[in-house]
């Protein structure tokens, strides 16, 4: 498994260490999340560079991290940097793992909405859960003529991340992701205090199960199967969603 991880020579011996062990415990997760043993499934090779954000490609993961980053944090910045940088790590792996499931043919099968929205929940990062700051949100993307292809987005379009209205894209996939798996009618209060995850072992598996289920029977099948729900649209998220926050 060591001989996995493909450090640039911008890391410390100090951080090279911690992140194998992020990179090995965002696996662990991954297997008890996706249900699989961590002994005979394959950890994918992982290079690391500079930077922040990563790509997966069902074996192989890029990551991006920064150099500087202070693992022993000496303040709240530095605890939050920290924070941002394990939550990707384990995003990144939670779709190593969706890959895996889908197969190579069939890597990009899921809508985007909710690759990422599953990826945003099982990892912690942040998820909208007030109702006023949701209706903003939406409000914002309402303005743009093609506001629906992007809160729903079935395949990746480009879009710039840093930029309001999109910098709160993947909390509001988080939030309709879990609008979709719930097993009740409305989100976990625990996500008032923090992101979590906050998902029932019912919910994991009804995840799961529409990943595994996607390429036999395609997305949509998939989701009313398993989460007896219609695909979301635009009305449906401000009705339907907003409703499920509380």
């Amino acid at each position: 498994m060591e001989n996995n991880f493909y450090f640039t020579d911008h890391f410390s011996d100090t951080l090279r260490a911690w992140g194998r062990e992020e990179i090995k415990n965002a696996f662990r997760k991954c297997c008890a999340q996706f249900e699989v043993d961590s002994d005979t499934h394959k950890m994918p090779r992982v290079d690391i560079s500079p930077g922040y954000g990563g790509s997966a490609h069902y074996d192989f993961l890029k990551l991006s991290i920064s150099p500087n980053l202070e693992i022993n944090p000496g303040n709240e910045n530095e605890s939050r940097s920290l924070k941002v940088a394990q939550q990707l790590i384990h995003h990144e792996m939670v779709h190593i793992f969706q890959q895996q499931l889908l197969g190579q043919q069939n890597l990009y099968a899921l809508q985007t909405w909710f690759s990422e929205g599953m990826a945003v929940a099982l990892s912690g990062q942040p998820v909208i859960w007030e109702g006023n700051d949701f209706l903003k949100e939406l409000d914002a993307f309402e303005a743009l003529p093609d506001a629906e292809s992007y809160l729903i987005m079935s395949n990746h379009l480009a879009f710039d991340m840093s930029k309001s209205p999109f910098d709160s894209l993947y909390a509001i996939w988080g939030l309709m992701f879990l609008y979709s798996i719930s097993d009740g009618e409305s989100l976990h209060p625990d996500y008032k205090a923090d992101d979590g995850p906050h998902l029932t072992a019912t919910e994991l598996k009804r995840a799961v199960a529409i990943v595994r289920d996607t390429p036999d029977l395609g997305f949509e099948t998939a989701l009313q199967l398993h989460s007896n729900k219609a695909s979301l649209t635009a009305s449906s998220i401000k009705n339907e969603v907003c409703s499920f926050i509380g």
